[in-house]
């Protein structure tokens, strides 16, 4: 029961919650750009247990590939298309401790902020695209 929770948790928040990873206003957000706006990120020794999820751009891209591709799909379309590749290697735990922090630090965003991203500054809200 922990781990159900803690994995609908976390997990979520950390495959899209990330420095630099674009959130999109209603007016700017389309179908592909909140796929591409997702986070790779491999789970260590449970990676295989929870479905290859880490796999997140192609799981999102492309949602008919059954789970036992997403490995190999993901090989490809970082192949074809390095530059929409986003990827985190950062400690499960590190990552969503520390974006939580950011989160909390930088979660109130402007109502005319098309394009916003999360930045490592202290409490940058400033660092947003309009």
């Amino acid at each position: 029961m922990v781990f159900d929770r803690g994995y609908f948790e976390v997990i979520p928040k950390i495959e899209k919650i990330l420095i630099d990873v674009p959130w999109y206003a209603d007016s700017e957000w389309n179908n592909v750009k909140g796929q591409l706006s997702t986070v790779d990120r491999h789970y260590s020794y449970i990676h295989s247990v929870i479905h290859s999820i880490g796999t997140h751009q192609i799981h999102h891209l492309f949602t008919k590939v059954p789970h036992y591709h997403l490995e190999e799909a993901t090989i490809h379309f970082r192949k074809a298309f390095p530059d929409l590749v986003r990827i985190n290697e950062e400690s499960i735990l590190v990552s969503f401790s520390r974006m939580c922090k950011i989160f909390t630090k930088q979660r109130c965003i402007d109502q005319d902020v098309r394009i916003f991203t999360y930045s490592n500054d202290e409490i940058d809200n400033k660092k947003k695209t309009s």
